[in-house]
């Protein structure tokens, strides 16, 4: 197996088509490292990152309630992307090779896929960051071994049901059934799914030796596929072929209005779905129409104006009767205005502690009613308090009549008293015009790339003319 390994390698250097073969391996060993590189960065960051959204809980107990879900999505995206590396084995059909021998080649192509060498670099840096700081090394390694051991099982599995599946495309659906059962039971049940998953990763840190089972699951699944392809060893049987429907794109009535620009269409039709490799690229393009339904809600929602919301926003019944010292006195300050933009809050800034020390979105007013705001603060007899309204911001503040920034106002406290301000307009926070500029480049981005994908090849497609 080592020799003809070493004689695959040595094919590649001796190839006429070395040269433009080379520019392409250097462009996929660079995007390889880049890949790494992000999954090990991944990795390591990731503790950190669910320690800071879920403090309470280990990053560890939080990544095994998960793993469940990453599993299935590793399986349903190895269905579609894992391809058969039949062809290492194709030239050596006819020459005195052993059949297990080209069988065990082909096993360890999936054993080495990029999927699970990925897995690998991006379990290292977190298996020592998350799980060795908190379990022994044997239990470290233990959780390790298993989850590198159910990728490869899933890997193998993938590889044996592949091609079923592409002849009969529901035989994936109980895959997706169960993970929709599973998102559907987290919701409804107290515990739910992400316990029972957490509960089952962690008996491998908990017992070292049920590490077995993920790798006796692993040893199984490679004589299942070391049985099949001895039995399927035939180029026939190991490509995956779909039977074409050519009925369904036989007729294009509908394009017959436009005459014969119409009956090219439909021809480039026909063309498209009865080769593999344009209607590869005619799904493909699918995908990245589908991406902005899932990204550009994100980028519409930060290019709204937005305003700091208190963590307070009702007004506490008593602030009226406050008890206060006899060298104290209550003092409530009033707002009125009719133009409070939407989803904002009225601030007040002053040049004391009880007022936030000038900076403004520290301390909010609360509304009173549609018009009203207020909130009723105690300062010591003799302050001088000097005071501005805006809605939380510097670049959000108080206007008068004219248009202009209300100046600083100020009040010399020797009584209980209310201040009743009326504000004309508010001047409102600049909506992020980068976030247009980015849905606009995401929306070229993916119409054009949509047309290369196609355009590349379409002068060689249609050289025949």
């Amino acid at each position: 197996m080592i020799k003809l390994l070493r004689h695959q390698w040595k094919s590649y250097w001796r190839s006429p088509e070395r040269g433009e073969n080379f520019v392409s391996f250097i462009a996929m060993a660079l995007l390889f490292l880049v890949l790494s590189f992000y999954a090990a960065l991944a990795g390591y960051y990731l503790p950190d990152l669910l320690e800071k959204v879920f403090p309470n809980k280990p990053p560890i107990l939080l990544f095994n309630s998960v793993l469940l879900y990453l599993i299935i999505g590793s399986f349903l995206f190895r269905t579609f992307f894992q391809g058969f590396p039949a062809q290492v084995v194709e030239y050596y059909r006819a020459l005195p090779v052993k059949r297990y021998t080209l069988i065990r080649i082909l096993l360890l192509k999936i054993t080495a896929n990029i999927i699970n060498i990925a897995v690998v670099i991006f379990l290292i840096p977190f298996t020592i960051k998350a799980v060795l700081p908190h379990y022994s090394l044997v239990a470290s390694i233990s959780w390790f071994i298993s989850i590198v051991a159910i990728e490869l099982s899933n890997g193998f599995f993938t590889f044996l049901i592949k091609k079923k599946i592409f002849d009969n495309p529901t035989l994936i659906l109980p895959v997706i059934i169960v993970l929709i059962l599973a998102i559907v039971f987290e919701f409804i049940t107290k515990s739910g799914t992400a316990y029972y998953t957490s509960y089952l990763f962690n008996s491998f840190l908990n017992i070292p030796l049920f590490a077995l089972l993920p790798l006796f699951l692993a040893a199984y699944l490679y004589l299942l596929n070391f049985r099949w392809l001895d039995k399927h060893f035939y180029p026939e049987d190991l490509r995956i072929a779909k039977k074409e429907k050519l009925k369904s794109y036989s007729r294009y009535s509908y394009l017959e209005n436009f005459g014969e620009v119409g009956s090219y269409i439909a021809l480039e039709l026909k063309m498209i779905f009865r080769n593999k490799r344009p209607r590869a690229l005619f799904y493909y393009s699918l995908l990245f129409f589908i991406y902005p339904s899932f990204v550009y809600r994100q980028y519409f929602e930060e290019a709204k104006r937005t305003y700091p919301q208190p963590n307070v926003t009702h007004a506490v019944v008593s602030d009226s009767n406050l008890s206060h010292n006899a060298d104290e006195c209550v003092v409530t300050f009033n707002v009125l205005s009719d133009n409070v933009p939407k989803q904002a809050h009225v601030y007040i800034s002053g040049n004391n502690k009880i007022l936030g020390n000038s900076i403004p979105g520290s301390v909010n007013l609360y509304k009173d009613s549609g018009s009203k705001w207020t909130r009723t603060f105690i300062f010591k007899k003799g302050t001088v308090a000097y005071y501005s309204f805006s809605l939380g911001s510097a670049v959000t503040p108080a206007l008068d009549s004219t248009g202009k920034p209300v100046e600083k106002s100020f009040i010399s406290v020797w009584n209980d008293t209310t201040v009743n301000t009326k504000i004309a307009g508010w001047k409102t926070k600049p909506v992020s015009t980068g976030r247009y500029f980015l849905i606009v480049f995401w929306t070229i981005f993916l119409i054009s790339y949509t047309a290369l994908m196609y355009g590349q090849y379409l002068f060689g497609w249609e050289g025949g003319y």
